[in-house]
């Protein structure tokens, strides 16, 4: 993206918590274990249809009913640390994360 997420989405709509780095590194390491490769490199699966440079790659995970990318965020914030349950709605999510995160600097 080439400006802040707070600036791509209305700002209402975008919960932020602080991480340290080591919280950092727990999220890099579970989102680098979700991509699927092919010789090593991300496997690609659409690239610049979206807004900004955006890239779609496989993931190593499958989406059903309990596993909706809502679990999956849920999941990466508790890689990173935070006391979050999984959940199928994205408000509640958002909702879990402003009351368990740190605030941002």
């Amino acid at each position: 993206f080439d400006a802040p997420p707070a600036q791509l989405m209305r700002a209402e709509a975008a919960p932020m918590a602080g991480v340290s780095r080591q919280q950092a590194a727990g999220l890099a390491r579970f989102l680098d274990a979700a991509v699927a490769r092919e010789g090593g490199a991300p496997r690609v699966v659409s690239a610049g249809h979206h807004p900004g440079r955006s890239y779609f790659v496989r993931s190593t995970g499958a989406f059903h009913l309990f596993n909706t990318c809502n679990h999956w965020a849920a999941r990466a914030l508790q890689a990173a640390g935070l006391p979050v349950r999984e959940t199928l709605t994205a408000g509640a999510l958002a909702d879990a994360l402003e009351s368990a995160g740190a605030p941002c600097p």
